[in-house]
């Protein structure tokens, strides 16, 4: 029997000190805690920065669409109209870009898989158990399969049924 220590078979330095290794361990966890905390104070202050901006260019475009529609109607020019035209697309892009940016700021907060918004906070694992033997629970699939398989030829017959009189109106009736 080869009697190996786990350091040399795993190819690692062996430490004397364990004490010593979790707390390394343990400081590059807050550091990795700090520059995480440090991402999402700077997002939350660009996010904050760019809404706060777009929301301005937003509310002035539209004070500037009221003013060139009257421009617009008084002079009853076709630029004053072709102007007003671009001012609402840009707007309304502006807008969509406003928007768009809720839908970044809920991905960076929630990254895909992450459910804690939707449930208060709480990651909630929902595990069925099955208490028997193997041949138990091939008894119940199989159940399962023949209850399956009798409502589908029930409702095979019922809807046979239903379209064979249809038919049968239908001819008394000619069409």
């Amino acid at each position: 029997m080869d009697t190996k220590k786990v350091s040399e078979v795993l190819n690692i330095e062996e430490t004397e000190n364990i004490n010593e290794t979790i707390l390394v361990n343990a400081e590059l966890i807050d550091e990795d805690l700090e520059n995480n905390n440090q991402n999402k104070i700077a997002f939350k202050n660009d996010f904050d920065f760019i809404r706060k901006t777009l929301r301005n260019v937003v509310t002035k475009g539209a004070n500037a669409i009221d003013q060139i529609a009257e421009v617009a109607e008084s002079s009853d020019s076709p630029r004053a109209y072709e102007v007003m035209g671009n001012l609402l697309r840009i707007t309304s892009e502006n807008s969509e870009s406003l928007m768009n940016l809720h839908t970044k700021r809920q991905e960076f907060e929630n990254p895909k898989g992450d459910n804690s918004q939707n449930n208060g906070g709480l990651n909630i694992t929902n595990n069925t158990v099955m208490v028997g033997t193997s041949s138990e629970l091939q008894d119940l699939l199989n159940k399962a399969k023949e209850d399956i398989n009798k409502i589908e030829e029930t409702s095979k017959s019922v809807c046979g049924h239903v379209i064979m009189n249809k038919t049968r109106e239908e001819k008394k009736n000619g069409r």
